[in-house]
């Protein structure tokens, strides 16, 4: 109950509009039946963070130093949009294109601009509010999305919307192997969503005590239960090496580490389809399937004809091979965005037309150093929480602190098999810098 009296309003619309990125709730079924249009707009929730920052700064009549706890961090992340933004004026042929794709690039950072300027987050006991209420709204959607799979029938069909339309239909169900979601939305964005909760879940599990431990262990043990049943390679393999760092670093004692190994042999018994999506990458491994991808990489032209030709199921692996290939021509600016989007629809159709590898598409799109710097910012972020954990004694912020890292960890390996740039991985790399900035302050006023 003190918690909730804390609550102030301005925290109250800075964590819905937080939820809503976190989220994409403008994406989900419920959402838009309780609108009565679909009225999807990412930039509104950011744009709601926004407001709220520029009132807090006008009430202090101050700026906040962004550059004092991770200048390396702001660097890495301007170059990489200077780099993004000339690649954008560059190759792109019309001026609705070259906006489309500049806000591409730019929408994530203002994400990670916003949340650090809130006055919302400027301690811990805030994060860690926020996040809590991210987990509980997390928990109820999971619910929802489980009893809408299981006795909502909806009809199977992917809609094509317009802003104020309501008559739509939403694909929930009709893959084979079923994969967990929730209405409106694709697998593989709601099974990235839930990595860094299922994560912090174990850690106020581990650190709660009598029901709490209890209620948190549950809760937690659902949402993996819902990650696995996605089948997302790209989000259950980052949440297993997430929990192998966290059981390195002892902030799982051993025995919790037994008993999270045990709950993983037992999830991927529930979903067995998981163990069938893992072990279709081993052909890639064979020697005809490497010379395949070879030949893609040296000519991107020839993907079509060897994909014809040859019964691989790779669909991912050759797509990353044909952007890497399209990278390596333009190894500067890219081909941008919109040019690489269109070689991959033309040549890779069938496969999706799309590299799902966020770090390869940067290369083509946007060109290695735009990569280079992207990759130095997640590094930057990843060298900065390390040194504020080590400058901790062995505590509850410290195991906070390895479950950032974790979180992190997990979120750098999902880039590897993201599709495009989700505004919700931008708003957990927020969180962690804003917390590394916290503890900064804290340091500093000690001092």
């Amino acid at each position: 109950m003190n918690a909730i009296r804390k609550i102030r309003v301005e925290d109250v619309i800075a964590f819905s509009a937080i939820a809503m990125i976190a989220f994409h709730l403008y994406w989900q079924y419920w959402f838009v039946d309780l609108m009565g249009v679909w009225v999807v707009n990412p930039l509104l929730p950011i744009a709601i963070l926004g407001i709220l920052a520029l009132i807090y700064i006008r009430s202090t009549g101050s700026w906040p130093e962004f550059d004092v706890a991770l200048p390396a961090t702001w660097a890495f992340l301007g170059l990489y949009l200077l780099f993004a933004s000339a690649s954008s004026l560059v190759n792109e042929t019309d001026f609705r294109q070259v906006v489309n794709w500049l806000v591409y690039a730019w929408s994530p950072a203002a994400v990670f601009l916003t949340i650090h300027g809130l006055k919302n987050l400027r301690d811990d006991d805030q994060i860690n509010r926020c996040v809590k209420f991210l987990f509980l709204v997390m928990v109820l959607l999971s619910i929802y999305g489980l009893y809408a799979l299981n006795f909502q029938k909806y009809p199977i069909l992917k809609p094509i919307l317009y802003w104020g339309e309501h008559g739509v239909v939403f694909e929930t169900r009709g893959s084979d192997p079923l994969r967990y979601s929730l209405p409106g939305m694709s697998s593989t964005h709601y099974a990235p969503m839930l990595l860094p909760l299922i994560l912090l879940g174990v850690h106020w599990a581990h650190e709660s005590e009598r029901v709490a431990k209890y209620v948190f262990l549950a809760a937690t043990g659902f949402l993996a239960y819902c990650l696995f049943g996605t089948i997302a390679r790209a989000a259950i393999i980052p949440l297993l090496v997430g929990l192998a760092y966290l059981t390195w670093v002892r902030c799982i004692p051993r025995w919790s580490g037994a008993l999270v190994g045990c709950s993983v042999i037992g999830l991927c018994f529930l979903h067995p389809a998981i163990a069938m999506r893992l072990t279709a990458l081993t052909p890639a491994l064979d020697y005809p399937e490497r010379q395949m991808l070879a030949h893609i990489v040296r000519d991107p032209e020839s993907a079509t004809q060897i994909v014809g030709s040859t019964p691989t199921t790779q669909g991912h692996l050759v797509i990353a091979a044909h952007t890497l290939g399209i990278a390596a021509r333009r190894p500067i600016l890219g081909v941008g965005m919109g040019r690489l989007g269109d070689l991959q629809n033309s040549t890779l159709a069938e496969y999706g037309g799309k590299s799902h590898n966020n770090f390869l598409s940067i290369a083509a799109g946007f060109g290695f150093p735009a990569l280079l710097f992207y990759s130095l910012f997640l590094i930057s972020l990843a060298v900065y929480l390390n040194r504020a954990i080590g400058r901790m004694p062995d505590s509850e912020p410290r195991r906070l602190g390895q479950t950032w890292l974790a979180i992190l960890i997990s979120y750098g390996l999902y880039l590897n098999g993201e599709p495009a740039e989700f505004h919700f991985v931008w708003l957990w790399l927020a969180l962690i810098a804003v917390w590394i900035r916290n503890h900064k302050d804290a340091h500093a006023s000690v001092v």
